[in-house]
């Protein structure tokens, strides 16, 4: 007769693999999800989008690249890093900073508002959307709001 402590630890040991699986495949499809933006202009046209890292204008040609907190042009060089909530330019000069969703210039002054997927100037007339947008703390997100922006 087979012990019953033993298959407690045995049947608990299976439950918490297949939740360990499943969370795992839920942080992926969460974190592919992310990747997936795109951005319009208040017109309703289609400017920019990514998929994956790879930045691409509205024809599908592949103008930049996002790895980590990185955007590299479609030629390779760095353009712009995000650090914590502020951009800095490839030379390493801070260039814009985000503050929820507000974005100001590196001198302070208000350029834009980012209000879920709503991006208006620093008047308040709404220039874009971006269509699954994740927030100033997201890099695809924030490197899409600079782009409408016209700051990278």
């Amino acid at each position: 007769m087979p012990c019953h402590r033993c298959l407690d630890f045995t049947r608990n040991r299976v439950f918490f693999l297949a939740a360990l699986g499943l969370a795992a495949v839920l942080m992926l499809a969460a974190s592919v999800a992310a990747g997936d933006l795109k951005a319009y202009r208040a017109s309703g046209s289609l400017v920019y989008k990514t998929d994956g890292g790879n930045v691409s204008n509205a024809q599908g040609a592949t103008i930049g690249r996002i790895e980590g907190d990185s955007y590299y042009s479609g030629s390779g060089s760095l353009k712009a890093r995000l650090d914590g909530q502020k951009l800095y330019n490839a030379s390493g000069s801070l260039v814009a900073k985000f503050d929820g969703g507000p974005i100001y210039n590196a001198q302070g002054s208000l350029m834009g508002k980012l209000d879920n997927e709503s991006l208006s100037n620093a008047h308040g007339a709404t220039i874009g959307r971006i269509e699954g947008a994740g927030g100033a703390g997201d890099p695809a997100t924030a490197f899409l709001v600079l782009l409408l922006l016209g700051i990278i």
